[in-house]
């Protein structure tokens, strides 16, 4: 079994700030829509990238305190025999989170 790298077990790039979840640690890491629009921002390497999207005007009309905009890393891949994917994730350091050991934890969900 592989073993976890150590980030994994806890950071403190975000932390939750108040209520029940005060202190706890906030990951995001999901698949991007192929149809995404979207800003890069930054270049940290290939296929990985600081990028800026649009918040939905829905999503702002169900919660108006959301921001216009939100920044995230894009990481770009392609495993043989599948076409390219693209993973957005909150953790923006790619020397304390590198972007293939994100791409692997991501596919041992």
């Amino acid at each position: 079994m592989r073993r976890s790298p150590s980030w994994i077990e806890g950071t403190s790039e975000q932390r939750c700030c108040s209520g029940s979840r005060a202190g706890t640690i906030v990951i995001g890491l999901t698949r991007a829509r192929k149809d995404l629009k979207l800003e890069t921002l930054k270049r940290l390497g290939p296929g990985d990238e600081v990028v800026e999207m649009k918040v939905s005007a829905d999503a702002r009309k169900k919660e108006p305190s959301l921001p216009r905009t939100w920044v995230a890393r894009r990481i770009r891949y392609q495993i043989p025999g599948f076409s390219e994917q693209s993973l957005l994730t909150s953790l923006r350091d790619p020397d304390r989170f590198p972007a293939d050991e994100i791409v692997a934890l991501y596919h041992e969900r």
